[in-house]
């Protein structure tokens, strides 16, 4: 029989680390249910591309998928509230909510929150000046946090700066008491990128290219302004503007920089988290088989 335990876990690391196959076999053991924290996987006509999972098959519950079903973004309050409500209505039922996914920032505002700076249009930023690059030459910390096709958090940034006189990367966070474990799964480079090629090979091979193809204008230019990996490329490829071994390139490039975007990151979290006394671990799956992780995250989590 399973046991049952109240609590709150968060998986979070790099795309392709092993993040959604590691949380369920842990779900399974201790009846717990999956929320998705990947952003990507919110929007309903990207499935293959995002990695989503298959419904119908998994083992443990699943929500949050499917939810965006017009191109547009969600903001991090609207998230938060759906966790909350999620989370609330699982351990009314006396089982544990896990949140899995890669999107860090949005899990890293369920702790923390930047002061509070109201976001109107400022008369000193001309549209010109609203890039990365200006961001980088007066918050370089911010910056390398931030995608340089990311047109929103880049004028947030600025927008905190000018207003504020204050860069936006030595803004103190306020703590949320959201009480979660972090668990953060990840790989050794090689691994991670030999993982990596192969899931946009299987992707690429399941009909990744039909899907774009599907898209209707409106979702292809959400998903070029956000630039959500391998899907600029392949509307390029469909265009005849590259061929199909140089849109598989770039997506490589792009995912690896993805990557390399969430462990900077991740590391600032860890921080966070550590400065601030809340729970966290680190599992490396290349250099510990998962059972040995699984085994110990389970006698910690019953010990409660």
């Amino acid at each position: 029989m399973k046991q049952h335990s109240v609590g709150r876990y968060i998986f979070c690391g790099p795309t392709a680390g092993g993040k959604s196959s590691f949380s369920e076999l842990f779900c399974e053991k201790i009846d717990g249910e999956i929320i998705n924290a990947d952003a990507c996987q919110w929007y309903t006509p990207l499935t293959i591309g995002t990695a989503k999972p298959d419904l119908g098959q998994v083992l443990v519950p699943h929500h949050l998928f499917n939810i965006v079903h017009d191109a547009r973004v969600i903001s991090i309050m609207d998230y938060a509230h759906h966790v909350q409500s999620i989370c609330l209505d699982i351990e009314s039922r006396n089982k544990t909510a896990c949140l899995v996914g890669g999107s860090s920032f949005y899990l890293y505002s369920l702790f923390f929150a930047h002061h509070s700076v109201a976001h109107t249009e400022n008369a000193s930023l001309s549209i010109d000046n609203i890039t990365w690059d200006h961001l980088n030459s007066i918050d370089p910390l911010r910056a390398q946090e931030i995608h340089p096709h990311d047109a929103y958090r880049i004028q947030r940034a600025l927008e905190i700066f000018y207003k504020t006189g204050e860069r936006a990367s030595s803004l103190s966070p306020r703590k949320h008491d959201f009480g979660a474990t972090v668990v953060f799964v990840e790989r050794e480079k090689e691994d991670l990128w030999n993982r990596m090629s192969l899931r946009i090979d299987e992707m690429l091979a399941s009909g990744w290219i039909d899907e774009v193809a599907g898209l209707s204008e409106e979702w292809c230019d959400f998903v070029k302004k956000r630039n959500i990996i391998g899907y600029p490329q392949i509307i390029e490829y469909l265009s005849g503007a590259l061929s199909l071994s140089q849109t598989k390139e770039l997506i490589h490039i792009a995912t690896r920089q993805y990557a390399k975007k969430q462990a900077t990151f991740n590391r600032r979290f860890k921080r966070m988290l550590q400065e601030r006394g809340i729970k966290f671990l680190t599992i490396n799956l290349t250099l510990c088989a998962p059972d040995l992780y699984l085994k110990q995250l389970l006698a910690e989590h019953f010990d409660r």
